[in-house]
């Protein structure tokens, strides 16, 4: 049984999308029927479920990526999804679809490339970023979504993503070719930006606020820089006592005349007229707060910030030196393929997008890095519209812009 499983598995099975759907469902049937049969001689064998019917094939999945088998593809996913409706409760699918009865760091490697073979790429340009996703967040809530998988093994599984995205992408330098790898690509930073998107979520971060990735929690200290006029904030007299009580204030003025030390003119909100300056008073930032009480978790709630901030700034890094580095110069631009260039702008947006570049700015910094090849792009468009020379590299040099900057052709528009 187990062999004519898998046979069956790779056969061809025609282009009729019905027929395809009643030939997969009948498979998946008889592949539970197995697995309930084994498991009734020998608990155990639920362990090497995926093994008997020939899914946890990490080189039959990577397959289903190539150009020209979309149709396996979508075989391998309604097989799977099939099989997987047959069993309850997401911790027994856990356990079956990884091997193992409790596994505490399932294999990256198997869920990627499933993940990476599930996308969506027909007609792919028309596709929206949730048309092309749909499959792997089928797929993924039915393993129990984000609850069903710790955030280590999420980074770790956008660790791998990455590890095979660059593979390629050397391959295409060393070969000269893209053609035959470009669905591996486009797929590949899909699942990466899905990836981080489940870690991080979209990165949105107010002047006053900070985004914890579980609740978002008020700041109580406000950064002088951040403050602009019209800001509401609280007042305190006593910037060291916590049981201070606080006034709402409104920022009339930012004042710069002693720059980098700002100070402002504020005037309690409510509490007078506007344009009465007699009710206005100046003060420096420490006495101001975002909120009207003292935050009791401060403490933890920054340990909290702290820890996801350093995520999203590996995040950012390991994006930036392994795929994007170097490779949107203007030079490199001219001298490699349109849909090359497009997936590495688009890595761009989800690191922008994802984690907001929140790491230290300056010479040899990802925020610099980044900066530095946008404004590149942008220049090297302005320049050549100044000319009237619009060019191949022109168009390639602004589409590549807007990627970058949250159009998004592969990944979440931002």
């Amino acid at each position: 049984s187990s062999s004519s499983l898998k046979k069956e598995l790779i056969s061809e099975q025609g282009k009729d999308d019905a027929l395809i759907d009643l030939i997969c469902h009948s498979w998946s049937e008889r592949a539970w029927r197995l697995h309930q049969l084994c498991t009734t001689v020998n608990e155990s064998f639920s362990q090497s479920t995926m093994a008997l019917i020939g899914l946890d094939d990490v080189e039959l999945w990577k397959s289903c990526a190539e150009e020209g088998n979309a149709k396996r593809a979508e075989c391998f996913y309604l097989c799977l999804m099939h099989f997987l409706h047959n069993i309850e409760g997401t911790d027994i699918r856990r356990k079956i679809f990884w091997g193992q009865i409790e596994p505490e760091f399932p294999p990256t490697k198997l869920m990627v490339h499933v993940l990476v073979a599930l996308i969506d790429t027909s007609k792919i340009l028309l596709r929206s970023m949730e048309r092309r996703v749909s499959r792997i967040r089928q797929f993924w809530e039915l393993l129990g979504g984000k609850d069903g998988s710790s955030p280590e093994f999420i980074e770790a599984c956008c660790r791998e993503v990455v590890h095979h995205l660059s593979s390629i992408v050397q391959v295409i330098y060393d070969e000269n070719k893209s053609e035959e790898h470009f669905s591996h690509l486009t797929r590949g930073i899909s699942v990466l930006d899905f990836l981080a998107g489940i870690l991080f979520g979209k990165f949105e971060r107010t002047r006053h606020e900070v985004d914890s990735g579980e609740e978002k929690a008020l700041a109580d200290d406000v950064n002088a820089s951040n403050i602009v006029e019209g800001d509401i904030l609280w007042y305190v007299k006593d910037a060291t006592s916590k049981d201070e009580k606080r006034m709402k204030v409104k920022v009339v003025k930012v004042h710069r005349d002693d720059f980098p030390n700002l100070y402002f003119t504020i005037r309690e909100e409510g509490g007078a007229i506007a344009g009465d300056t007699a009710s206005e008073r100046q003060t420096v930032a420490n006495r101001l707060k975002a909120q009207q009480f003292p935050v009791q978790n401060e403490t933890k709630t920054a340990v909290r910030v702290k820890e996801t901030d350093r995520k999203r700034q590996n995040f950012e890094e390991l994006i930036l030196k392994h795929l994007v580095k170097s490779r949107l110069a203007i030079p490199s631009l001219q001298g490699q393929p349109h849909s090359l260039s497009q997936i590495f702008a688009d890595c761009i947006n989800t690191a922008i997008s994802r984690c907001g570049l929140t790491g230290k700015a300056g010479l040899g910094s990802v925020h610099y890095d980044v900066f530095h090849i946008i404004t590149s792009l942008e220049k090297f468009v302005c320049d050549s519209i100044a000319r009237g020379d619009i060019s191949d590299g022109t168009t390639v040099a602004l589409s590549c812009l807007a990627s970058a900057m949250g159009y998004g052709f592969f990944t979440e528009s931002s």
